[in-house]
Parts: structure tokens; sequence; C-alpha cells
């Protein structure tokens, strides 16, 4: 069986390259006669940390037609093609790939989502569109409950299920040796989700915090997201700089996924925005203040008992962040049950889409747009 899969990769998403590399390498242990081909039509391939054997196939040299492509070469090349992670069903982000899984689906062939998440949807349109997605889906698993319930109101679909997070399978601790000597800060770009003036009053706000608790203090802003993150990132480490000019201040860059993890690891407290970089710091046991900006940061913590690490950006005060900051907790979490769980996408995918762990397939993964599926 071929299949071809795709998701929010290659555009420096610290979850969504997580996921990509354990989503390959559980396939491949399921079964060693798996051949894994990375289909690349927009991503970055020297940003990519892939296991050995994997092979990439560079297809951004095509511009445009790649509807197309998908028409006439891909839904007839390929057995299936499903969606791998990430919140995939949103009001202004994704669109669950929505022409592409028509595509496949014209043709008879199966198509699907693993490990996906479900925004705040309002519009009807965009309800009824989802609703046809899950309908002729093989299979959908879903991150959190919450997505999970709502994807039942939508749809009949007997093959909907609720695991967890491909993240999850991601095996990492905090090095014993390694102790905490900075604040971390990774803001997440609000635009589509707040007006400029919410997010900058919250930004004000985070600073005023810094500068009282933190003047000693060595602070690295690092950007864990895609493109979007980097200026507003930039902005607050501008700031930082000449707010405290005499502590030390880093900005991180363009990082691969090992060393954004590897600097998180470093820190005595994290301040997210972004679900994973907050996942890898609970993860971690460091102490968290996490900045959200949809639903799916609160479900996450709430999953985990630690929804008082929470603030939203209309939200923001000094004495908001003052009350995160004197509870919030550096033990770490058991993550045992969400890992066994999270396992449960890889073996419903075999037993849904394979048959079973004796089947050989082609793996081939797509990288579209950022949100995807705008690409034409």
């Amino acid at each position: 069986m071929k299949l071809l899969i795709t998701g929010y990769f290659g555009m420096s998403n610290l979850g969504d390259d997580i996921m990509l590399d354990v989503f390959c390498k559980e396939i491949i242990a399921a079964d060693e006669t798996i051949e894994v081909t990375v289909a690349l039509l927009n991503g970055d391939r020297s940003k990519l940390e892939l296991p050995d054997g994997v092979r990439i196939l560079d297809l951004s040299k095509f511009k445009y037609g790649k509807s197309f492509i998908f028409d006439h070469f891909l839904n007839r090349t390929f057995d299936a093609f499903f969606w791998i992670g990430g919140t995939c069903f949103t009001e202004n982000a994704g669109n669950g790939s929505y022409n592409y899984m028509n595509s496949f689906a014209r043709l008879g062939k199966k198509t699907g989502y693993l490990g996906v998440g479900i925004g705040n949807v309002k519009s009807p349109s965009k309800v009824q569109r989802y609703t046809h997605l899950l309908n002729q889906a093989s299979i959908v698993t879903f991150r959190d409950v919450e997505s999970f319930n709502q994807a039942k109101e939508w749809s009949s679909n007997q093959n909907l299920y609720y695991c967890e997070d491909l993240v999850h399978l991601i095996d990492i601790r905090k090095p014993e040796e390694i102790e905490g000597d900075r604040v971390i800060v990774s803001w997440r770009s609000l635009k589509g989700y707040y007006n400029e003036n919410i997010e900058n009053n919250a930004i004000n706000e985070l600073l005023r915090f810094m500068r009282e608790h933190f003047e000693k203090e060595k602070i690295e802003v690092l950007v864990l997201g895609s493109n979007v993150d980097c200026e507003i990132n930039r902005q607050i480490y501008d700031r930082i700089s000449e707010m405290m000019p005499n502590i030390s201040v880093q900005y991180s860059n363009g990082l691969s996924t090992t060393e954004k993890i590897n600097h998180i690891s470093k820190a005595k407290i994290a301040i997210m925005g972004r679900l994973h970089g907050i996942f890898i710091a609970e993860k971690m046991g460091i102490k968290t203040i996490a900045i959200g900006y949809d639903n799916k940061s609160e479900r996450f913590l709430k999953s985990v008992g630690r929804e008082c690490d929470l603030i939203y950006p209309d939200q923001v005060s000094q004495a908001g962040l003052n009350k995160i900051y004197s509870e919030c907790l550096a033990d770490k979490i058991d993550f045992t049950e969400k890992r066994e769980a999270a396992m449960k996408n890889i073996q419903l995918f075999i037993e849904k889409v394979g048959g079973g762990v004796n089947n050989s397939f082609t793996i081939v993964i797509f990288y579209p747009q950022m949100c995807a599926l705008g690409v034409n």
C-alpha cells in the first residue's frame, strides 16, 4: 500500500516536526519493511530531522499546479491520503485539506486524520465541510476528548476515536546534570486570534512582570514556531534589551527540533505561547507560564492538572502573572498513560488502513503551505 500523508510539517513548528519524527519511527518500528519517502512540496528540507532510511522527494520547485498534481497524479499513484497531527479543523487557520481529501475520496481511496484537534469552529459552512470530511474518512483519531466529542456531534462515522497527541510518543527528559539558569520567553503570534491592541497590552504587562522579577536573571527569547513568530519575538527581545540593559538577553531563532528542546531544558521558568513548548516544559518539570490563544492549550493543561499555569492574552496583567508565578510547580508529571494512549494512533492506523503490521507501505509526506490548503 502506498500512503500519502500531510500535516503542518517543514515550517519550523516544534510540535509538528516532533510528530513527523515520532510517526515515522513508530510506523517503521511496527514493520521494518516499511519504506518512507518525504515528498517536500513547500518546506525546507534542511530543517527536517528524520529517522535513518527515510527518503526525501523534493517537489518544492512546483510553484503552481498542485491541485492538478493531486487530481491527476497523486490520487492515482497512492492508495490513501492522511493528515497527521495538529489542529487541522479550524475557523481561520486550517480546513482539513478539504480539496485534496476530496480528490482521493472521489476515486474511492482511503482518507483520514491521526492525532488531530478541532479549534473554535463557528461558521455553518465550515461545520458542513468538516462533517463531510469526517463522514468519508476511513479513520480519525483525536488528541483530546473535547475534539472527539465535537466530532461525534458532527458525524455519525463509527471510526472516530479518542487517543492522545502524537507528541506524547517522544521520549524526552530533563538531564539530571542540567540546572535551569535562565528565563525563557517564547511568544506565539496572535494574528488571527486577538486584535493588535490586546496583544500589545499583553506584551506590555508581561514585560513589566519580567522587570519586576527577573532584573538579575539571564533571559532567552526563543522562537519555537513558524516565521509568523519571528517578528514579534524579535520585538520582545529588543524591548527587554532596552528595558533591562544590564542583564544578559539572548535571541534564538532557526534552531533544529533537538536544539529547541535542549534550550528549553535549560530554563528555570518558561513563559510559553505555543502548545508544544508548553508540553515540553511541563514534561521536563519546569515552572511554566502558559499564554493561551485558543482552546488547545487549555485542554492539554487541564488533562494534566495544570490549568492553573494558563492565562489568556485578554486577561494578562501583572497581578495575574504574579499569581501563576507564585503557584506554578516545578515537579514532573507522569505521562506514562498518555504515551500508551498515543500509541493507539499507530495501532489503529495499522489495523484500519494497513490491515496488519506485515504489510509494506511507502509513506510520502506532503508539505503544504502554512495552514495548508490555500496551495493551488
